[in-house]
């Protein structure tokens, strides 16, 4: 699936050590899907979330929601839906009955419910932090039977990266896919474009080196780059490292290859190397017991590696492996496999249902592309350097980052929060201890557990929640 690149408009010089990229708003075309999959979905109430100063009159008896998107306090956009015509506060300003109504698309006979309504795309206003506004456009679906609603991003921001000659300019995009909550930079969720072979299109096609998670490292142009975007997706700033600061790593593997219906191990560190976006383990040559036609299992044991920031400041991370499953299946040499970012986040409560008096116990893990999980995440500070100035990276100070967790009540107030403990091999935990005295109504109530961990120039903060019920004794 191919679609154009847009007009472009672009700030910095032609070098490339380092420029801010300009990403203007764009439409994706009207007959291509959203890049991703998921939709952000809501419920339908007889009464709106929050106030309205003016509203339409309606031919019913209308249903409201409400779109939160963006940051701060202009980002919930309220809207009312009277039959199959839609009301939204795309202006932001309290009043529905200044906007221009949308009427639901005509449904196709024998494929939609009569109470399912497809709308044309939405085009409104979204506030940033400093009052800066950028245009976001929404695929939206109202179902009355079910009284919810759903929607997608429809837009994108692109630019161009420059270079020197301009034939070697490469267009770039970011589209937010978190799923869509209106923030640009949400590293290793949202989706990066790049137009690798300068064809005038982007390729976005499953597999694709053009569509890639966001990362706050690429490759580019035979060069590795770190980027930062800001929420808004305004701008991209860009810069190329020098050679001595690449992403670099090392990991300790073990082969196991089946040889005379036998396993045959054999272990040894291998060099992680930066390539089209992720760290790749270099298998230049295989275990001795293998042999042309068969397969070797590679599994990790543990790793470390190191990237650098746009301020040309280094992270390190540190992971191990898992002994039961597989990082690859080998069946030639050379090869190599991904590991790292992504991340996925695997968070859990040891029971979902607690009893005042009790111990919630929350634990939680960042596992890898080759299903390695991270138990160290630390930024370096060039200037608390342990020894006189120099380039060597053992000789700069790091400061480990941790997991933390803050429980909160069904009202949304913080309960207790803290740091999470690394629990040998691969787990980091939370325990919280609930009050003997706690008041919990006859029906239960739902407590969150919501944790996050600066992962540095990997991914920047990772976040996620779960959520677990106090029932009463």
């Amino acid at each position: 699936m191919l679609f154009l690149i847009p007009a472009v408009v672009f700030l910095g010089g032609a070098s490339f050590s380092a420029q801010s990229v300009m990403l203007n708003f764009a439409f994706l075309p009207e007959n291509l899907l959203p890049l991703a999959d998921n939709r952000v979905s809501g419920e339908l109430t007889d009464f709106p979330a929050e106030s309205l100063k003016s509203e339409p009159s309606y031919d019913s008896a209308p249903l409201y929601g409400a779109v939160v998107l963006g940051e701060g306090a202009g980002s919930r956009f309220i809207f009312s839906l009277d039959g199959n015509t839609l009301y939204f506060d795309s202006d932001h300003d309290g009043d529905l009955s200044n906007n221009q109504p949308v009427v639901s698309r005509t449904a196709v006979k024998g494929l939609f419910r009569k109470t399912l309504f497809s709308f044309p795309p939405i085009l409104m206003q979204l506030n940033y932090p400093d009052d800066t506004l950028q245009e976001y456009r929404l695929a939206f679906t109202c179902d009355l039977e079910k009284r919810a609603f759903s929607f997608a991003n429809l837009g994108y921001r692109a630019g161009t990266v420059v270079f020197l000659p301009p034939e070697k300019n490469l267009g770039v995009a970011i589209y937010d896919a978190n799923p869509p909550n209106g923030t640009f930079n949400d590293f290793g969720k949202d989706i990066m474009l790049v137009d690798l072979n300068r064809d005038g299109e982007f390729d976005v096609s499953p597999g694709s080196s053009e569509k890639v998670p966001l990362a706050k490292m690429v490759n580019l142009a035979g060069g590795v780059y770190a980027i930062e975007v800001m929420d808004s997706g305004e701008y991209m700033d860009i810069r190329q490292h020098p050679s001595g600061k690449q992403p670099s790593g090392i990991v300790e593997i073990t082969y196991v290859t089946k040889l005379d219906n036998k396993d045959r191990t054999q272990s040894g560190e291998r060099e992680s190397v930066f390539n089209n976006g992720s760290f790749q383990v270099v298998c230049a040559v295989g275990p001795a017991a293998f042999r042309r036609g068969g397969s070797s299992r590679v599994f990790i044991k543990n790793g470390e590696l190191t990237i650098y920031d746009s301020y040309n400041r280094p992270s390190k991370a540190r992971f191990v492996g898992n002994s039961l499953t597989p990082a690859a299946v080998l069946t030639s040499f050379p090869s190599q496999f991904s590991i790292g970012f992504p991340f996925e986040q695997n968070l859990e409560t040891d029971k979902k249902e607690y009893r005042p008096a009790e111990n919630v116990v929350v634990s939680m893990q960042l596992v890898g592309q080759a299903k390695e999980t991270y138990t160290y995440f630390a930024l370096g500070d060039a200037s608390r350097q342990t020894q006189p100035p120099s380039n060597e990276l053992n000789k700069i100070v790091f400061a480990e980052s941790k997991p933390h967790l803050i429980i909160k009540d069904p009202d949304g107030n913080v309960v207790t929060e803290g740091d999470a403990v690394l629990e040998l091999p691969d787990r980091y935990q939370f325990t919280w201890r609930i009050p003997s005295k706690i008041v919990i109504p006859d029906a239960g109530a739902l407590y969150s557990a919501i944790f996050s961990w600066d992962t540095g120039s990997f991914q920047g903060v990772v976040t996620g929640s779960v959520q677990f019920s106090i029932v009463k004794k």
